[in-house]
């Protein structure tokens, strides 16, 4: 991975029926931050999985990853003061200062 981390980066683990997921996607979209979209389907207990668990231990969607990191939940509230692709990037990277991420188990 380079140092400097990119817009293609980005990945939201969501499901299109859960209204935490569409808040994320309405605010990444609304900002013009692209994202990869991965579906985790909580009807057929996706988020139970080895594999999301691995990436969020709580099993919870929406989980936004961020280069080799993960973050979860309620953390999504603050995206509504982020105004930019830049501002989102320097708000992550606060984030993995304070220790605020998943890291995924290997």
């Amino acid at each position: 991975m380079s140092s400097t981390t990119t817009e293609q980066e980005i990945a939201l683990y969501s499901y299109w029926r859960s209204t935490a997921s569409w808040r994320v996607r309405i605010v990444l979209n609304l900002k013009k931050i692209k994202f990869e979209y991965k579906e985790i389907n909580l009807l057929k207990g996706e988020q139970k999985t080895e594999e999301f668990l691995s990436i969020n231990p709580n099993g919870r969607i929406p989980t936004l990853k961020y280069g080799d990191h993960y973050i979860s939940e309620v953390i999504f509230i603050y995206f509504s003061k982020i105004s930019s692709h830049l501002q989102l990037l320097n708000f992550l990277k606060k984030l993995l200062k304070e220790k605020m991420f998943y890291q995924k188990i290997h």
